[in-house]
């Protein structure tokens, strides 16, 4: 009469480690990082990132022109670009910073810190070929 039991409760035990086994599994697989390939070519986004911010840094000097909603836009698009070469190549991320505490600090009406990051990220951008000579 003793083994009836112990009988009955082999299967159960069994379905239950197979039941945690299966849930562990999934939950590795739910889990584990996935490393997709990048199709950013981080290169060419910091390079047009540069030339953007370049336009809206020669449009600062004083007895340019200045369409403030043009300067924004062309800010901003070098914003998204440097943020695109930055997911794709950790060594952009300084720049992108860069151009985020500009943007920033253009947003907060803050001109001489303004001034000073433009000029931390025009040095920055001299490194990119094409841009930063002027």
């Amino acid at each position: 009469m003793n083994e009836a039991p112990a009988a009955r409760r082999f299967p159960l035990v069994l379905i239950g480690v197979l039941l945690i086994a299966i849930a562990a599994v999934l939950l590795g697989i739910v889990l584990a990082p996935r490393h997709r390939q990048s199709n950013v070519n981080a290169e060419q986004e910091a390079l047009t990132a540069c030339r953007d911010f370049e336009q809206v840094y020669g449009a600062t000097t004083p007895g340019t022109p200045l369409n403030g909603q043009a300067l924004a836009s062309t800010l901003d698009r070098a914003i998204d670009h440097m943020h695109k070469a930055a997911s794709a190549d950790g060594k952009w991320r300084k720049l992108s910073s860069s151009l985020d505490d500009l943007g920033n600090a253009v947003n907060a009406g803050d001109a001489p810190g303004s001034y000073a990051v433009m000029q931390d990220i025009h040095q920055g951008c001299s490194d990119v070929a094409g841009t930063g000579n002027a």
